[in-house]
């Protein structure tokens, strides 16, 4: 009888604390930097933690370009992904076109916007892609 109550006693307050915990919290996003390296524009992305390393890949969506080369590093408890642009795609971007980074391909630029703003999606949103970030 006594394994019963503690049997009963251990559900009950697994199930009472578990409406309390959640998935982690999304990393927060944001443009480093945009400079060139040699005849490459070098894109860097930062988290306010590490990004996973997993089976899939990241990708910089700007505009209806996408961009998968990249390298990925982690410093204490942030991360940075740095994507590597050729210049002739570099130049075909154009300013003000929307800038996504996800984990996974999802292509379709109109559900990247709708994906961004869910709190456990592998979509975020930078902003708007203009030439002026770009630094010597």
């Amino acid at each position: 009888m006594n394994k019963l109550i503690t049997i009963f006693l251990c559900l009950f307050l697994t199930f009472s604390f578990s409406t309390n915990s959640h998935a982690q919290d999304k990393n927060k996003t944001k443009i480093g930097y945009l400079k060139h390296k040699g005849k490459d524009v070098l894109f860097n992305i930062t988290g306010s933690k590490p990004f996973i390393f997993g089976g899939n890949t990241y990708v910089l969506h700007i505009g209806s370009n996408e961009f998968t080369i990249y390298q990925q590093t982690k410093v204490k408890n942030t991360g940075s992904l740095t994507f590597t642009i050729y210049e002739a795609d570099f130049q075909t971007l154009r300013d003000g076109d929307n800038i996504y980074l996800t984990y996974g391909n999802l292509s379709r630029e109109e559900d990247l916007e709708d994906l961004s703003k869910e709190q456990y999606s592998p979509c975020w949103s930078l902003g708007k892609f203009s030439k002026k970030l770009l630094t010597k």
